[in-house]
């Protein structure tokens, strides 16, 4: 039952993403509207061992791609543009 849920609720957040990104309207700044790649969050040590709260981000570029046949601007990762998951406008 649980699985069926969650494989449910995978499919709709899908579909929303699909939804957005044919429609123009970006997610989020700093992800990618292709692979989800987004910020992560860790422990930057000094020297010392003085330890305080960072985070990664990952090269988010703004670019024309087509989407569902016509040109949209869409955030895209550079891992993204250069496997060719993009086809640029």
């Amino acid at each position: 039952m649980v699985g069926a849920v969650k494989s449910e609720n995978n499919q709709k957040a899908k579909q929303f993403k699909s939804y957005l990104i044919t429609h123009g309207k970006g997610t989020e700044m700093a992800k990618c509207s292709y692979c989800d790649k987004g910020v992560s969050f860790g422990i930057k040590v000094s020297h010392s061992h003085r330890r305080s709260n960072r985070m990664w981000k990952p090269n988010i570029k703004r670019v024309a791609a087509v989407v569902d046949g016509s040109p949209r601007r869409v955030h895209v990762c550079t891992r993204c543009l250069r496997d060719g998951k993009v086809v640029r406008a």
